[in-house]
């Protein structure tokens, strides 16, 4: 098939592309006189055709019907990738005829069409999009967007471009370029018509590269702002008037800090930028550069990506100059390149997976050879760049007029004063990035991802091919228990019946009411009733309905289903079915004939939080064999044991009941990844980022995977992500924290007469705008709602305003005067408030005279368009602002920093779950991250947690001594050191450790085992009433058989017989297999002379295990003492 194609394209090597002009619209002429009008279409610097005139109808529309082609090579790359960035230009110009017979020709305006259709293999398709006026102060007519000329265009081909294979194996790279900021302040001193430029190198096909040139650049100062949401440019603006230029709905985004890549997204560099942005001189494009890449050239291009990571964008002043004339009679143009610099653009991240955008703030460097080969292995583009600039020089020269033919050189290694450049970045020109700390803001985007990601189906359907989905089983009867059931059922009808011939055998004797219970009458009744059950033949009928009950029950219940072979098991089977039938017919006859309902089961006191705190004491976990949540805990115990398999079977079955359980995956793919089964760890880690996206900790765990096994940019991506998500938790924290602190801070005296006066202002302003609106209110204009912000008071009123900023969506930003540092105080409050509300005028087009500037009007044309001609001209967007109109963007936020980093987050994390070897990679990649001297407290009390669980007690206690040292305030430090100091019987210390524990305000993690630990040293030491609090606060923070059995213990030594058996009741009732629990019953017994329940006692503390050599030998001795309580010793007394 791929060769197939293959010879198609050879066989059409050109492809004709036919632009046809159908009709045109609002055609106005300020008199009643007939236009005539004609079309020019543009491709690139060649004109593809020129209509004739045609004259206008009274409607004010123009049918054309003018057809223009030329035709593209498809073997050419080149040809294809000016399909690509090169719009098609559509001119239309009015005639209009003087009463002396001449002719004034009227640029009416210019539109630019998009060819990026048909190159995703559309054969036609087409658009209506307005003529923009050629300079910004347009006519008085051109007030609204739905006023001006309209020109509907259908581009076709004869068969698509590109077959879909072609189109599947292509992708398109569009560099877009926004502005430089911090640049040298001397760049305002020369008058000098320099081109700021900037292009890169791109691979189109396996043998040819292009470079990707953006020369449009405009030296702006600080004052000229620009409001959100700016349009970006196409960069080929050959012939191309000013608001035709822009891109038709391609706005400029705004990101925040937090959400970009590049080299400053420190927090530390915020504010920075924000001055740089607000303050400082910058070089703007706004525009855009798109790039067609064959399949081969993709492939070259990731290649290069992987390799280098880094790729260079160059920035440069061209200057051209006018030298002598030639001999042959031409003039020679030298382009002179100053301020040389490069950004080195990390380029790893399209290589994440379904990664299509990446932008950010990049640092420019003084250029360098020997660095860019070094880096990147690639020469410098500035001459190709600098051929391209004179390509432009040559086509506005040739719009002018002027035809000398001129050839082009350019000189890349002189600088302003003539002196050369060594090409080692040390030129003074080069140094003055450095010096100002320049940057550019670049946006790089994709039409397809570079790695496609797996969707959330195929990693479904790849778990459920590890791990088959099952639905929880339903409880199901046995047949055990169903053959019980069948067989009480049979008595209870064959009981029905008997009763049914007793009743018609004694029907005399109940009428009456009463039954003699005599028992000789009794048992005269029931011999007639076997008499008349035996010569009626029912008794027999009553017995084989019997008879198929009872064989089920031999098979299912004996499990006979052959012959006896030996009369004795014969004889000694048929006893043993004779009593068990005998039983389950008393037992069948009871359900039948019961008036009582049964007594309900006692209601357990055991809950499942209660049942995890028994198997952490006792190093075992009850589970539900249909929960997850206990599947995972029972996981977790055995990943503590170091049974890594059993491990593997709970986080299994926890996810063949649940296959979304995202800690179950987690834990899945870290056990995986311990079995080195990378390829099925990867598969369960990606599933649970793509389950829960915003999962903090399954990024980072993907992270950290990705490191051990050597995928570095795929580690990149998702700890970068990680960190992303993190920020954003923090964010939402700390707005949630504001926001209650907003609501709970009280409205004093003199809050309130600030906002008084607020409002005075603001409703002063409104009033005033209001009047100026009512009074000059312009024909046919759109009323939008437009809103400032004026320290949290929110205005809102009603403007006739037909030049509105152009954005996707309507979006509300403040226009409050505050600088970065936020400092204003409140007497500026009112000034701020009238220059808002002037402000708000002259976005409004308003002047103080009520009158609508021309600058505005023109300005409302400047861009928009329609993808058909069915479109709505009313939902055309507007133009952008004039600079000096625009309003100061609203203030970015300071991005806040997350309490804990995502890798202290994901060992906290694995740490609870016992996941030692994935945390010990979590704290090796934080001491990575920060030096040592910045290292977290949490890092080191982590870490020996991570120590004490792997019983490398010496370097935990090293640790946490270290811990100790950051801050000496935390609990859980002195928990985990007195930890240490229990296990290494240091019981002294320990005690210590526990009480300044106890004794801090924050609480410790897992209280539960410290007051255990030091109720017991307490016990040890013989301070029982210490002992019996501490037991007490363990069960009133969780209650267990062993705080129970402690609490009881203490009491018995402190004689305090009558709680001491409280206590203990309470500790065997929440587990009767304690054999301590039993022997302390039984001394409390012995103590308060009950012979009996100490006997039982202490035979159940024998049943169960007491080894408890020291409380065996006491209880002896009691017995002794008392002389009872062994039945041994009983017998011998008596």
């Amino acid at each position: 098939m791929a060769n197939q194609e293959d010879t198609d394209k050879k066989q059409r090597p050109s492809e004709t592309i036919t632009v046809s002009i159908l009709r045109g619209r609002n055609l106005r002429s300020t008199k009643n006189e007939t236009l005539t009008s004609t079309v020019k279409i543009e491709f690139g610097h060649n004109v593809i055709g020129e209509s004739s005139k045609i004259e206008g109808k009274p409607d004010n529309t123009v049918d054309y019907n003018y057809n223009a082609s030329w035709s593209c090579s498809l073997l050419d790359p080149l040809a294809i990738d000016d399909l690509v960035y090169k719009p098609v230009v559509v001119t239309e110009v009015l005639s209009r005829e003087r009463k002396q017979k001449e002719e004034r020709n009227i640029l009416l305006g210019q539109t630019c069409i998009d060819l990026l259709p048909l190159l995703k293999g559309e054969e036609r398709f087409t658009v209506r999009q307005p003529l923009f006026p050629p300079n910004q102060h347009g006519d008085g007519h051109t007030e609204t967007i739905s006023n001006l000329p309209q020109i509907e265009v259908e581009i076709s081909t004869a068969e698509p471009l590109f077959s879909e294979s072609e189109i599947a194996g292509c992708n398109m790279f569009s560099l877009r370029v926004e502005s430089a900021y911090a640049v040298p302040e001397i760049w305002h001193q020369s008058n000098l018509a320099y081109h700021y430029v900037s292009a890169t190198p791109i691979p189109v096909s396996q043998d040819k590269e292009i470079v990707a040139t953006i020369a449009n650049g405009n030296l702006k100062s600080a004052m000229e702002r620009e409001g959100p949401g700016a349009q970006r440019k196409w960069a080929s603006a050959v012939n191309i008037a000013n608001h035709a230029s822009y891109i038709i709905n391609s706005h400029l985004p705004v990101v925040p800090f937090k959400d970009e890549d590049g080299d400053l997204t420190k927090r530390e560099d915020h504010q920075f930028r924000v001055e740089c942005e607000t303050e400082k001189s910058r070089v703007t494009w706004n525009a855009e550069r798109r790039c067609w890449m064959d399949a081969n050239a993709v492939s070259i291009f990731k290649t290069k990506v992987a390799h280098h990571r880094v790729w260079p964008i160059e920035i440069m002043k061209v200057l051209p100059q006018t030298q002598t004339k030639t001999r042959k009679g031409g003039h020679e143009d030298e382009l002179v390149i100053h301020y040389h610099g490069v950004a080195y653009v990390d380029f790893a991240p399209l290589l994440y997976p379904g990664a299509q955008r990446l932008r950010g703030a990049y640092l420019v460097q003084p250029f360098s050879e020997h660095e860019m080969q070094e880096k990147v292995q690639h020469r410098s583009v500035a001459e190709e760049a600098s051929q391209f600039v004179s390509g432009l020089n040559r086509s506005a020269t040739s719009a002018i007029g002027k035809k000398s033919k001129k050839t082009t050189q350019s000189t890349i290694n002189k600088q302003s004063d003539g002196t050369l450049i060594d090409g080692d970045g040390s030129g003074a020109e080069a140094q003055a990035y450095l010096e100002n700390k320049t940057f550019i803001m670049i946006e790089i985007c994709l039409d397809k991802p570079l790695v496609p990601k797996r969707p959330p189906s195929s990693l479904a359907k790849r778990v459920s091919e590890y791990i088959p989905p099952r639905s929880i089983f339903p409880t199901r009867v046995r047949s055990a228990k169903k053959t019980l059931e069948t067989y009480h059922k049979q008595v209870a009808h064959v009981a029905k019946l008997v009763l049914n011939e007793y009743r018609l055998l004694n029907k005399g004797v109940l009428r009456n009411h009463y039954m003699p219970q005599d028992t000789e009458i009794v048992d005269e009744r029931r011999k007639e009733l076997l008499y008349e059950l035996n010569t009626s033949g029912k008794y027999f009928a009553f017995k084989e309905q019997m008879k198929h009950a009872i064989v089920k029950v031999v098979r299912e219940k004996f499990l006979i289903t052959k012959p006896f072979e030996d009369n004795d098991e014969l004889n000694t089977f048929l006893s043993e079915l004779y009593s068990y039938l005998i039983d389950e017919m008393h037992v069948g006859l009871s359900k039948a004939l019961s008036m009582k309902d049964d007594a309900p089961p006692p209601v357990t006191v055991i809950d499942c939080d209660m049942m995890k705190h028994f198997a952490i004491e006792a190093e075992r976990l009850a589970c539900n064999k249909n929960d997850t949540s206990y599947w995972f805990d029972y996981g977790t115990f055995c990943l503590l044991i170091g049974d890594i398999n059993k491990a593997e079977e709970c986080f299994k079955e926890a996810l063949t009941i649940n296959q979304q359980f995202v800690p179950g995956l987690i834990l899945y793919g870290i056990v995986c990844h311990m079995d080195e089964r990378n390829e099925e760890a990867e598969t369960f880690l990606e599933a649970a980022t793509t389950i829960e996206p915003e999962n903090v900790l399954a990024w980072t765990v993907l992270g950290l995977f990705y490191n051990s096994i050597e995928k570095e940019i795929f580690a990149e991506m998702a700890l970068k992500e990680a960190s992303r998500l993190n920020i954003m938790e923090a964010a939402r924290v700390e707005g949630n924290i504001q926001e209650m602190i907003i609501d709970d801070q009280p409205s004093g005296v003199d809050a309130k007469n600030i906002r008084d006066k607020d409002k005075e202002y603001v409703s002063e302003a409104v009033e005033i705008q209001n009047t100026e609106i009512d009074n000059n209110r312009i024909a046919e204009s759109d009323k939008v709602q437009e809103s400032s912000i004026v320290d949290n008071q929110t205005i809102n009123s009603n403007h006739a305003s037909d030049l509105v900023q152009p954005q996707p969506t309507k979006t509300t930003y403040s226009t409050g005067k505050k600088n970065a540092s936020q400092k204003r105080g409140n007497q500026q409050r009112g000034k701020g408030a009238t220059s808002i509300m002037s402000q708000s005028l002259g976005k409004s087009g308003l002047t103080t005279g009520g009158t609508v500037t021309k600058n505005t009007r023109a300005q409302s044309a400047l861009s928009g368009g329609w993808s058909n001609p069915d479109t709505e001209m009313s939902s055309y967007q507007a133009v952008p602002i004039p600079p000096a109109e625009i309003p100061p963007p609203p203030p970015r936020t300071i991005t806040p920093v997350p309490d804990k980093s995502t890798f202290m987050r994901a060992a906290q994390f694995l740490l609870k779950v016992n996941a030692f070897q994935m945390c010990e990679k979590a704290l090796s990649a934080e001491l990575i991250q920060y030096p040592k001297s910045d290292l977290p407290t949490q890092y080191y009390l982590h870490l020996a947690q991570l120590k004490l669980q792997m019983r490398q007690y010496d370097i935990a206690e090293k640790n946490i001594e270290e811990a100790l040292i950051h801050d000496y305030t935390t609990s859980n430090c002195w928990a985990i050191l007195g930890h240490i100091k229990y296990l290494t019987n240091k019981y002294k210390e320990a005690r210590s450790a526990y009480e300044r524990t106890l004794a801090l305000m924050d609480t410790a993690d897992n209280m539960h085992i410290i007051y255990l630990r030091l109720a017991s040293i307490y016990l040890g030491e013989k301070l029982y009433e210490n002992a019996k609090d501490t037991f007490l606060l363990a069960c009133k923070h969780s209650p267990s058989c062993l705080s129970w059995l402690g609490v009881g213990i203490a009491s018995y030594r402190l004689g305090n017989l009558s709680e001491a058996e409280e206590a203990l009741s309470e500790a065997n009732v929440l587990n009767n297999h304690d054999p301590e629990v039993w022997g302390y019953l039984s001394l409390v017994c012995l103590r308060t002379n009950r012979e009996e329940e100490a006997e039982q006692a202490y035979k159940y503390a024998l049943k169960v295990g007491l080894a408890n050599k020291e409380l065996l030998q006491e209880i002896s001795d009691q017995q002794k003492v008392i002389g009872f309580g062994n039945p041994l010793v009983s017998t011998i007394l008596s």
